[in-house]
């Protein structure tokens, strides 16, 4: 029976690949392609919409002060 087990250690192989790695240019996978793409588009729709949400809420609220400090002038007034 041959079956023998070898294990072989060497810190120095170690850090000759952890210094290689930090300069050797990083693969990105797939997935995180995909996140990074959907980060992006979901960004600028995010900031589309609140843009638009608050530029609508101030129109609401300028319609509703101009209703209240200008509405008896506009609206047909009860003749009793």
């Amino acid at each position: 029976m041959d079956n023998k087990f070898t294990y072989s250690y060497s810190t120095k192989q170690q850090e000759v690949e952890a210094i290689r790695k930090k300069y050797l240019p990083k693969k990105e996978s797939a997935l995180e392609q995909m996140k990074k793409l959907d980060n992006h588009v979901t960004k600028k729709v995010t900031i589309i919409a609140i843009a638009f949400g608050i530029i609508n809420t101030l129109i609401l609220g300028i319609g509703m002060c101009f209703t209240m400090v200008l509405g008896n002038q506009f609206f047909i007034k009860e003749l009793l």
